[in-house]
Order: C-alpha cells, then sequence, then structure tokens
C-alpha cells in the first residue's frame, strides 16, 4: 500500500520521460522499504536471533543507548532499500514481461478464441481474459523470481546479517567474507528464490482479483 501511493505522488512529481512509471515505481520501493520494511524488519529478526519476543526485544532495544534511533533507523536499512528497489521492479515489470513470454508460447490451439491468439500485439491482461491458466502463472512467477532474485539477494543477506548482529554495513561484509568469501554473500540463494516464487505468483493474481492493475505497460 505504502509503495503504490509512494509511486502515485512520485510519478507525478517527475517530469516526462521514458520510463517514468519505472523510475517512479523502483524509487517507491526504496522509500517504503526506508520507511517501514527496515525497521519491522529489523524488530522481528533481532527477536528470532536473541530468542526473544517481539514486544520484549522492542523493549530491550529502546532501553539501549540511543535506542530510539535504533528503532527508528535500524541497522541495514540501507541493505533494505537495495534490495527492495529491484524486487518492485521485478514484480510490476519484469513479470508482466516475462508472462507475456509463456503465454505467448503455450497459449495455442483450439480452445483459444482467435481474436486472442498470442501476440507480440496483444497485451497480457486481454489475453488472460479468456486463458488465464494456473500452471502458467506459476512459470512465469517462478521463472520471475529465478531472473530477477540474484539481484537482489546480496543485500538481502547482508541486511539480515546486520539486523540480526546490530552492525554497520561495512563490518557485516567483512564478517560474512571471512565466513566463506564471496559465495557467503549467495548463501540461501535457491531457498529465497523459490519464496520469491511463491510472491512472484500470488501477488499480481490477488491485486487483479481485487480490481487492480498489477502489470503497468512499460513506456518510452
Amino acid at each position: 500500500m505504502l509503495e503504490d501511493a509512494a509511486q502515485c505522488r512520485i510519478e507525478v512529481l517527475l517530469p516526462p520521460m521514458p520510463y517514468r512509471e519505472l523510475a517512479a515505481s523502483v524509487a517507491a520501493g526504496g522509500l517504503a522499504a526506508g520507511a517501514c520494511c527496515a525497521q519491522v524488519e529489523h524488530v522481528i529478526t533481532r527477536a528470532h536471533a536473541q530468542g526473544d519476543t517481539i514486544p520484549g526485544i522492542v523493549r530491550y532495544l529502546y532501553c539501549q543507548p540511543g535506542g530510539l534511533q535504533m528503532l527508528l533507523m535500524p541497522p541495514g536499512i540501507l541493505a533494505i532499500i537495495c534490495r527492495e528497489a529491484p524486487f518492485v521492479f521485478a514484480l510490476f515489470h519484469v513479470r508482466p514481461v516475462v508472462t507475456d513470454f509463456v503465454y505467448g508460447r503455450f497459449v495455442t490451439g483450439p480452445e483459444t478464441d482467435p481474436t486472442f491468439v498470442s501476440s507480440a500485439s496483444v497485451s497480457s491482461d486481454l489475453l488472460r481474459t479468456k486463458t488465464w491458466k494456473p500452471h502458467l502463472e506459476l512459470i512465469a512467477g517462478f521463472a520471475t523470481a529465478a531472473l530477477t532474485c540474484p539481484v537482489s539477494h546480496v543485500p538481502s543477506v547482508v541486511a539480515a546479517y546486520q539486523q540480526g548482529h546490530g552492525v554497520g554495513m561495512l563490518r557485516a561484509c567483512t564478517e560474512i567474507y571471512r565466513r566463506g568469501g564471496l559465495r557467503s554473500f549467495w548463501c540461501g540463494l535457491i531457498a529465497r528464490t523459490l519464496s520469491l516464487g511463491g510472491t512472484m505468483t500470488v501477488v499480481p493474481n490477488i491485486i487483479r482479483l481485487l480490481g487492480g492493475d498489477s502489470e503497468p505497460a512499460m513506456s518510452g
């Protein structure tokens, strides 16, 4: 919700230019990450790391020196912004492109209305009006995750380490590297890709069912 509201506001403020909608959505993702996601994730991650409850960890952090600042500007906020911006880009801009390709590749045969035969000139929303198929949505969602998750995974690893240990970015990167070199930054990639595959499958369809437009067309 915050990303959507921020995107509308940012898009209005930007001057006319190619890919204005894309720039607004990426900026909105970063804004939402810094204003909300980082704070919530920090509390949850610290609670798991220390075996405490959410209220308990909030009280603990607040009582530390600079506790309020730590709650409002938690460790890992920059890494989370770097994670969320490409995630939003993947969800609202890469997913529609992948979906068009998947439906254009597999939706053929007598069951398809000739008026809606897949082609580059037919939008994915129009195509799926006649031929929406759950298994193709799954393929599109998980393919999008596989293509885009590597971009946002490294910031996700760094952010999780910062949140769990309460350290700065430089120290987090140093300690992660000492544990296993560059490979340590890609730890958990497969699991996170599978997790995001579910998100990339479910979220666009929920938005569509609720009457929203989850797949804005690329401008420019």
